[in-house]
């Protein structure tokens, strides 16, 4: 994450151009690199404030941001995601309407310019594939936790991240929806993210993997969100046919350059794997506290990331 993090800071100091008075909080917990040093010699046109700390865990470091903001209106951002510009502007003015609890967005991985084709990389056709997968349903009512903002006034006793809550920061939008409905969700779909996804197998087995052990842990550690996403999926069965869906979704993936045909076989797969590994991971990565193990990941910067480019 030191690799992405100054792009990461940059893209949120553009923000400023739309949105004045904001302040940036990085949280660093448990951070072995050189992101805290990176964090509090960043120069950007707000306020930036840098809190340390050596307890590990996501949800423990956005319960600690969210307590030190001084605005009513918050937005996360992982430090290996780019912002897209305007994204805080569009994410308030959806907060300000009396429906809109949560906003989120899709994040596209990014590729080094001028290096091969998606058609003969799996990793990278893969992680496109996913994120066509969520922009061919323009009304997620699940939304990934790499950008999330919400008011916090407005959510009150839902503000605080559930310390019993498996770490994975979908299960926010879920809860969220639990108590407010689908409607509470927004999904800026034409504002998407980028981010370096991982490079190789072992990487992206146990990175997915994660996501959905935790899915099934929230499942079973929150009915009351469990019941939500079995509502999800009926509002998703009634606003789209499984033809419909798969038909937008082959269209999505053929625009970023991938060839849909030639890789669902293995992208279904994959994605059977990934339900085997997360069974596996159970017992061995995480415990009931949800303290997960540090994984090393293959994400990596080998050009400079401005020079990055999407395949479409």
């Amino acid at each position: 994450e030191e690799q992405m993090l100054p792009y990461s800071i940059e893209a949120v100091g553009q923000q400023a151009e739309s949105v004045p008075n904001q302040e940036l909080i990085i949280v660093v917990n448990g951070s072995t690199d050189a992101s805290a040093e990176i964090a509090r010699n960043s120069e950007i046109d707000m306020p930036v404030h840098v809190i340390e700390t050596a307890t590990p865990g996501k949800k423990h470091a956005m319960n600690l941001g969210m307590a030190a903001a001084r605005s009513d209106f918050i937005v996360f951002n992982d430090a290996d995601s780019i912002m897209p510009r305007d994204a805080v502007f569009h994410a308030i003015n959806a907060l300000e309407t009396d429906k809109t609890r949560l906003v989120g967005a899709p994040r596209k991985p990014l590729r080094p310019s001028g290096e091969g084709f998606y058609e003969h990389d799996f990793a990278s056709a893969f992680y496109l594939m996913n994120y066509a997968r969520r922009t061919a349903r323009p009304d997620q009512k699940t939304v990934q936790g790499w950008f999330m903002a919400l008011n916090k006034t407005r959510l009150a006793e839902e503000l605080e991240f559930p310390q019993g809550a498996s770490p994975d920061d979908t299960w926010l939008s879920a809860f969220v929806g639990s108590r407010f409905g689908t409607e509470a969700i927004h999904y800026q779909t034409n504002l998407p993210g980028e981010y370096i996804s991982p490079t190789n197998e072992q990487d992206m087995l146990a990175q997915i993997a994660r996501h959905s052990l935790c899915r099934r842990l929230v499942r079973h550690e929150h009915p009351n969100i469990s019941d939500y996403f079995n509502q999800v999926e009926e509002y998703y069965a009634q606003t789209m046919t499984d033809a419909e869906f798969n038909k937008r979704w082959r269209e999505e993936t053929l625009k970023l350059g991938v060839d849909f045909d030639s890789w669902i076989d293995e992208y279904n797969t994959f994605k059977s794997r990934i339900g085997n590994v997360a069974d596996a991971m159970f017992d061995t990565l995480v415990n009931m506290n949800g303290t997960w193990e540090r994984i090393e990941s293959s994400k990596s910067l080998e050009h400079d990331t401005k020079e990055m480019k999407y395949a479409s």
